[in-house]
């Protein structure tokens, strides 16, 4: 497949997860962090990249002006709801009111997509003499995805996540390489290659401000929540992170 040289045709796809990434022992109940694990996934176009660093400044400057201070602010949605740390000025209603409109008008956006899975690993557990490690298997499911949408629109992509530490960067790097070369029952690695431009993922710490991983990090655990409310799943403690 020849290069594509059109902005709106090369995308990134940034990856956060919800839920930790280990098989529960015994049967978690509804302990949300425990019996899930979710991956949410952002895709942007390199000609929008801009625009979205451009909104994530913004969001820096209701907090302070002092742009030597934006590099230590990170939009984590947890501590925007605790107003801790830089978050703390949420406190003042009017700032909270100004930051809160202009997050939901990036929310708003129509120039963004989202692809959300989401596993129940005690009974996915269950199902398998010999799992696959789950957050392996759920990256897997979400390149495929991936792929798919990069055909409907005819484009190119690669593949951004936010580091878990050089051991577990190691081995996601390691599957990755290997399910471009393998593929899947659904996905062969021709149609894989003719639209993942990297085999390389692109780690990048959370501190880096990267818009992409920022806007997973904050949809992550409201659409892992629709959709559990829409299986009437009911679970635990989730007031602690509503």
């Amino acid at each position: 497949m020849g290069d594509i040289k059109d902005e709106n045709k090369i995308l990134r796809l940034y990856i956060d997860e919800v839920g930790n990434t280990s098989y529960p022992k015994t049967d978690p109940g509804q302990d949300f962090q425990k019996r899930y694990l979710g991956l949410c996934c952002v895709i942007l176009k390199k000609a929008n990249q801009p625009e979205y660093l451009e909104d994530f400044t913004q969001l820096r400057n209701i907090i302070t002006t002092d742009v030597d201070e934006h590099g230590k602010i990170h939009i984590h949605r947890k501590d925007i709801l605790d107003k801790r740390g830089y978050f703390k000025k949420l406190l003042d209603k009017d700032k909270e009111e100004e930051f809160n409109s202009k997050l939901l008008e990036v929310l708003d956006k129509k120039s963004f997509r989202v692809i959300f899975r989401a596993i129940d690993k005690f009974n996915h557990k269950k199902r398998y003499a010999r799992p696959m490690y789950p957050y392996h298997y759920m990256i897997g499911s979400i390149v495929e995805e991936y792929v798919r949408f990069l055909e409907v629109i005819n484009a190119r992509g690669d593949v951004m996540i936010e580091s878990r530490g050089k051991k577990e960067d190691d081995l996601l790097q390691e599957f990755f390489e290997s399910f471009l070369k393998t593929g899947s029952s659904y996905c062969s690695p021709e149609k894989i290659a003719n639209r993942i431009i990297s085999k390389n993922i692109k780690f990048k710490e959370k501190s880096d401000n990267i818009p992409g991983l920022e806007l997973a990090d904050i949809l992550a655990i409201p659409v892992l929540f629709q959709l559990l409310d829409k299986k009437k799943i009911r679970i635990f403690d989730k007031q602690s992170f509503n």
